[in-house]
């Protein structure tokens, strides 16, 4: 009776060392063998968060949809426009924002995985909101991001089309 004991308990432990070693093994990696959504140069691996001031004009016009988008830095509006080197982004349909007053809080998703981007160094970031008639696009400029919420201003000195 012990020794019968002792061989399942011998199949479960292999049962579980192999089931570790299925899932533990996965560091997200590429065919090039580079961590997706790992340290960034300055090893920050914080995910990136905004969170953008809007001015009272900007705030009634959400509730229609609105998207938030990061670029490298030197992204003409004409890229931003087709999404030519888009590196993050959030829209309205994602997880996890939320509006308080006129701060409105958004994480940032990696176009590439999907995962929450922890990127950081300096980036163009444009605000599309939609309305019935059109979308408006605004460009925030450059912006650093070296931890992991950074804060914005936008309005409609910010503007583009």
């Amino acid at each position: 009776m012990a020794n019968n004991k002792m061989i399942w308990l011998g199949m479960l432990v292999l049962a579980l060392v192999f089931g570790m070693t299925v899932v533990g093994c996965d560091n997200e990696s590429t065919d090039n063998g580079k961590i997706e959504n790992g340290p960034t140069e300055n090893g920050n691996t914080d995910p990136k968060s905004l969170i953008i001031t809007l001015l009272d004009e900007l705030q009634d016009n959400l509730w229609l949809g609105w998207k938030v988008k990061v670029f490298h830095v030197g992204t003409s509006n004409s890229q931003a426009y087709s999404d030519t080197g888009i590196i993050a982004e959030v829209i309205k349909t994602d997880p996890d924002w939320t509006l308080i007053g006129n701060l409105l809080t958004v994480p940032l998703y990696d176009t590439n995985t999907s995962l929450q981007w922890t990127g950081s160094g300096t980036f163009d970031v444009f605000m599309v909101i939609a309305t019935n008639f059109k979308d408006y696009w605004y460009k925030i400029g450059s912006v650093v991001f070296s931890s992991d919420t950074t804060s914005i201003t936008i309005g409609d000195s910010n503007l583009i089309n």
